[in-house]
């Protein structure tokens, strides 16, 4: 008998490949079998996902020094983990645009031109995954023009915020499809309070992994907000700016709504 994945060649009482460490299947496959495998893949405590997931709330400085420092057998590498977060926010997007629903941007009444909203909306909708993988580059240039703490070079760096907003998007997804289903119209709403998640999830991380305490930690947090702040109105302006070049966008759709 040989290895399926490697065909080395195994002993009748071995339950994994001594060569590849893929398990030996023996049984004709089933429907027993195949949910057993997927409950054992997925809902396991000691699987890769799960692990990682925990941990990335729990300890993520854990998971990202360990990648960083050689440790790829434990945790979910950056990459798949990213992959997973940007397939999951793709089935919110599929039901964002399979639902008809009435929406009010101008939740504060500011008059801002909802004909200008609406654009925005359809632009972000469609190109969902290439904003949501734009953020990281933005992250990893704030906290690069930080004066301190510098002991990460720019790619250990990007794997960080990779595992951090991946676990920020994986984390409000469900919530986000509900939402979706039961109330559309308070999705707008609700986008701010995944904006506070995600500032408060960060703010986290980075006390976990810079280590830091008391004032300096929030000295370094404010610093990094204002820096993340500049370069997100900056990437802002720029797609406008592009919108307005390409004809996506007109100057009549920044004019406020009349009263």
């Amino acid at each position: 008998m040989n290895c399926k994945n490697c065909h080395t060649e195994l002993q009748e009482k071995d339950d994994y490949c001594r060569s590849c460490g893929g398990k030996v299947i023996k049984n004709r496959l089933s429907f027993r079998n195949l949910f057993e495998h997927l409950s054992e893949t997925f809902f396991n405590y000691d699987n890769k996902l799960l692990r990682t997931y925990i941990q990335l709330f729990k300890d993520p400085e854990d998971v990202t020094d360990g990648y960083i420092k050689g440790v790829r057998k434990k945790y979910v590498n950056p990459i798949s983990y990213l992959g997973i977060a940007l397939t999951l926010t793709g089935i919110v997007i599929f039901i964002m645009k399979r639902i008809q629903f009435k929406v009010n941007y101008d939740i504060f009444n500011t008059g801002i031109n909802e004909n200008y909203m609406t654009k925005v909306q359809a632009f972000t909708t469609e190109y969902s995954s290439i904003i949501f993988l734009s953020y990281i580059p933005l992250l990893v240039a704030a906290s690069w023009l930080m004066l301190k703490n510098r002991n990460y070079n720019i790619t250990e760096r990007t794997v960080t915020f990779i595992y951090l907003i991946s676990q920020s998007s994986i984390t409000t997804i469900l919530p986000s499809i509900v939402i979706l289903l039961v109330i559309p119209q308070f999705y707008v709403n609700y986008s701010f309070f995944l904006t506070i998640f995600l500032v408060a999830y960060l703010a986290w991380s980075m006390y976990k992994i810079s280590k830091l305490k008391g004032i300096e930690f929030i000295g370094q947090v404010m610093v990094f907000i204002v820096l993340f702040s500049i370069i997100y109105i900056a990437y802002s302006i720029g797609l406008v700016i592009m919108g307005l070049i390409t004809g996506y966008f007109e100057f009549s759709d920044f004019m406020p709504n009349k009263p």
